[in-house]
């Protein structure tokens, strides 16, 4: 078997141990405030900054009406602003305000806690492994990304 082959295998089985170990947890915690939807365009804002509403679209996979109910949403909350393009009128773009950054410090801080104490029954050892294996898978993921998906 080729390694990109068995890559991708190992990839597919840990998507349900990532999911039921780190993200349902982070899902449970946010419900009360808001959907995964919402988490993943503030997450995409805070990661990539300013974008126009065909990016963030783009980004979250949805349609520009799907987003548009779901940047309303955000503004209604005070989470995110539109900006006017200074260049082109025509352009608006969607940013995390001032508020929506503090909070996503916050849920930032908060997922981080609840991820440290999930990883607190790892040795010190276990744990230094761990983040040596996330840094390299980093680094390929973040490869994979700039460099793009074969067609």
């Amino acid at each position: 078997m080729d390694s990109s082959k068995m890559i991708s295998e190992q990839l597919f089985l840990l998507i349900p141990m990532l999911y039921n170990q780190i993200i349902r947890p982070i899902e449970g915690a946010l419900r009360a405030k808001i959907s995964p939807l919402q988490f993943y365009a503030l997450m995409a804002l805070k990661r990539e900054g300013c974008m126009t509403m065909s990016a963030l679209s783009a980004h979250c996979g949805v349609s520009k009406q799907q987003s548009t109910r779901l940047i309303n949403s955000l503004a209604d909350t005070g989470l995110v602003e539109r900006r006017p393009c200074k260049q082109d009128r025509r352009l608006i773009f969607i940013c995390l305000s001032a508020y929506g950054e503090a909070q996503m410090d916050k849920l930032r801080a908060a997922v981080c806690r609840g991820i440290e104490e999930h990883l607190s029954i790892l040795t010190q050892g276990e744990q230094k492994e761990l983040l040596f294996s996330l840094e390299t898978v980093w680094k390929m993921i973040c490869k994979l990304e700039k460099e793009g998906n074969p067609k």
